[in-house]
């Protein structure tokens, strides 16, 4: 079955979770740009989910994003339904892009060994850092990890437990795809 079309998915069902994730309605102790203006929420949503469908990933990733904005989307200002990202890439290029360079850069590394990551996941503690300071070059330590697990990033890590141990992986193989490089991946397939 392919969730992500009718008739599992119709676009009304995703503008409705967009709306949703925009007001936080499951979340009503958070803040959100779009709280006390329902009409502007349902009007973003319709342009996210006519961007993102079939795409119910690019849905969420959007509306995450536009939920840790300080200010609501301007829809007065031209063309602003076609700033919304409509494929798995330009939806992880654009939250990347909020960052400034270099927490860009390290956002990036400490996400990577999670899009290597097989079975449950990486503890945050050892060997997260270790493998994100090995593939990038760079010093990592269960600090950074922390930091990471504090910014916006949380919501594209699922957390389980697995024999008592707190385990993170990244929520969608799409994610991973985006993060690990292309000829990483002939690389690897070489060596199987």
């Amino acid at each position: 079955f392919d969730l992500d079309h009718p008739p599992y998915l119709e676009s009304a069902d995703l503008v409705e979770y967009v709306r949703r994730r925009l007001l936080l309605v499951d979340e009503p102790h958070l803040s959100t740009p779009y709280r006390d203006d329902p009409d502007l929420a349902e009007r973003v949503a319709r342009a996210v989910a006519e961007r993102a469908y079939p795409a119910f990933l690019v849905a969420q990733l959007v509306s995450g994003a536009l939920v840790q904005d300080l200010l609501p989307v301007d829809v007065h200002a031209p063309h602003w339904p076609a700033r919304f990202p409509a494929s798995v890439a330009d939806a992880m290029a654009a939250y990347l892009d909020r960052f400034e360079a270099s927490a860009r850069r390290r956002v990036r590394d400490l996400l990577t060994p999670l899009a290597y990551a097989e079975g449950v996941g990486l503890p945050r503690d050892q060997i997260w850092p270790a493998l994100a300071s090995a593939l990038s070059g760079r010093r990592y330590q269960a600090e950074d990890v922390d930091w990471l697990l504090d910014t916006a990033a949380d919501y594209l890590i699922e957390r389980t437990e697995a024999d008592g141990w707190l385990v993170y992986r990244l929520y969608h193989e799409a994610l991973a795809e985006y993060l690990r490089p292309p000829d990483a991946e002939v690389e690897q397939t070489a060596h199987q």
